[in-house]
């Protein structure tokens, strides 16, 4: 009723957008956001908002928003700021879309804000085996795990590496992954499918 009565009250417009985000009402807070971005879009943290909406969109199953994502983050003000939040996310995005090299200048520019972010680790590993550099992507997803012991993902990747390689090691990397995440059905079938790979069937 206030926002109806003041459409273009921002600081309304922002509690409503909070309020659909906390109760992950995507869509219904997309519309709040798009709008307020309308009504300023030099201001980067509406930029931030707009493209943090669409990434959380497209991985709801809405995948066309991955683009979305990338063009709102696609901005000089967004590079020029270059903060963690929005090189990570932009990173991810170039990742999604095959663009390798880009994606790892986003993460080494995060990096250098704090060294201490797994995730930024864990993606450089992901574009250096995308690229076929197995040897550069392992030490990027052991960091990850020194930074964050409980990163499951790394752990699997690793585990993968050492399989491929028919390294027993494979089996300690699946195991720390399943201690993180035990409900995952793709990581029992992985850790399976290892296991049948080198005869032990049983």
């Amino acid at each position: 009723e206030k926002i109806l009565a003041s459409p273009n009250d921002t600081s309304l417009l922002v509690q409503r957008k909070n309020y659909f985000l906390k109760r992950k009402q995507l869509e219904a807070a997309q519309i709040d956001i798009e709008y307020l971005f309308q009504l300023d879009s030099l201001n980067y943290n509406r930029t931030f908002d707009l493209a943090s909406t669409y990434f959380s969109l497209a991985e709801s199953g809405k995948p066309e928003y991955y683009n979305k994502a990338l063009n709102v983050l696609n901005v000089s003000r967004v590079t020029e700021k270059a903060d963690l939040p929005s090189l990570l996310m932009r990173a991810k995005l170039y990742y999604i879309f095959k663009m390798y090299e880009f994606s790892l200048t986003d993460l080494n520019n995060a990096l250098r804000i704090n060294k201490y972010v797994a995730e930024a680790y864990f993606y450089k590993g992901l574009n250096f085996k995308e690229m076929g550099d197995v040897e550069a992507a392992t030490p990027q997803f052991q960091t990850t795990v020194e930074q964050d012991p409980e990163y499951g993902p790394a752990y699997e990747q690793l585990a993968f590496i050492y399989a491929s390689n028919n390294d027993p090691l494979a089996e300690l990397y699946f195991d720390n992954a399943l201690s993180v995440d035990s409900s995952s059905v793709s990581l029992w079938y992985n850790k399976g499918k290892y296991y049948q790979d080198n005869g032990q069937l049983s």
